[in-house]
């Protein structure tokens, strides 16, 4: 796969569980290319504070797998 361009977006999940604050940090890059549908890779940081960059794969695979994973999560969390 060739890469042609790219979106890149990085998401934030803080919360507060009693005196404990927890956090957590996804960098989202969506590649695109000339040969087939786009892919998707989310990277997580091991730290949500400071400039810790996320790279932890987490997820690689083409745009509409991810898409049906996330509502298929979506649908869970909302039953």
């Amino acid at each position: 796969m060739e890469v042609v361009g790219y979106e890149a977006k990085r998401f934030v999940l803080r919360f507060n569980e009693g005196e404990e604050l927890y956090g957590f940090k996804f960098d989202v890059n969506v590649l695109k290319n000339n040969d087939s549908e786009e892919w998707v890779e989310i990277f997580q940081a091991d730290d949500c504070d400071g400039g810790t960059e996320a790279n932890k794969l987490v997820l690689s695979a083409p745009l509409s797998e991810v898409v049906e994973l996330l509502e298929k999560m979506l649908a869970f969390l909302r039953r």
